[in-house]
């Protein structure tokens, strides 16, 4: 009959004679904690049973919650990054190579050093509704005169020909941004309609403080917060652009004017 045994937490040391499991428990992490980003010589996967937060494995940050079974590859950097209230969670590491190597791993002194563990912070910036959807324009005159006919005028333009960029704006202030391009529109209907439509645009009071909530969230930072020139020196918006939870690009923009009719009397 095999040996068994009841433990809290499994290591090489304290593990059954049989088992080729590196290490299996749990563990705690609150807001202020320190953690160090690390990887393992082993795969790792974590089991949330309590609380809510978001990881960072690779270059990519996820958002976890109760029931979320977190998967990295031996080799992967991974750190909590923000928690709230509490994260608690199971960890299991699998089998250890025999030349591998056991326990928290670094690529450098500043990952060994650590970082405070943020407080996740749920409530979203103060948000003034949808700025512009983005289109691309292979006729720039035709697209120019249907968008003008249906309510948007133009109110900027940027660039040189052949790569010109216009701002339309309705009276409520919500925005059409053209891009001129000379790449052809494929024939596929449901391909033509994602490639048409590039991005849509949120207004934001901070930029930098609603792309550290979408970040929280697990959202991928395509474009991490800038100054972006329009053209006109004394109009340069913040912007920074990410993926949805679809794969969709969103933009959110500090610092444009209001052309809403009722900011323009």
């Amino acid at each position: 009959m095999p040996e068994m045994v009841v433990t809290k937490r499994l290591a090489p040391e304290s593990r059954p004679s049989w088992s080729d499991v590196t290490g299996a428990g749990t563990f705690s992490v609150r807001p202020g904690d320190q953690v160090d980003r690390h990887y393992h010589d082993c795969d790792e996967y974590w089991l949330v049973f309590a609380g809510r937060g978001v990881v960072a494995v690779g270059d990519r940050t996820h958002a976890l919650e109760a029931g979320d079974i977190l998967c990295t590859p031996a080799g992967v950097e991974h750190v909590i990054v923000s928690v709230a209230g509490t994260l608690e969670a199971f960890y299991f590491e699998g089998p250890t190579p025999e030349e591998g190597r056991i326990g928290h791993l670094h690529r450098d002194a500043n990952a060994a050093a650590g970082q405070i563990v943020q407080e996740l912070d749920m409530e979203q910036p103060a948000q003034g509704g949808m700025h512009h959807v983005a289109v691309k324009a292979i006729d720039w005159d035709a697209s120019t005169r249907l968008y003008e006919a249906l309510g948007f005028p133009v109110k900027m333009t940027w660039g040189s020909p052949g790569q010109r960029m216009a701002l339309l704006a309705a009276r409520d202030g919500s925005c059409i941004e053209m891009f001129e391009t000379t790449e052809p529109i494929p024939d596929d209907a449901e391909l033509n309609f994602h490639q048409a439509i590039p991005h849509f645009c949120i207004r934001t009071d901070d930029v930098d403080a609603a792309c550290a909530t979408v970040r929280a969230l697990g959202m991928n930072v395509l474009w991490e917060p800038r100054d972006s020139g329009t053209g006109d020196e004394a109009l340069k918006p913040r912007i920074c652009f990410f993926e949805g939870p679809a794969g969709e690009v969103i933009e959110l923009i500090q610092g444009m004017p209001d052309w809403s009719e009722g900011a323009m009397h």
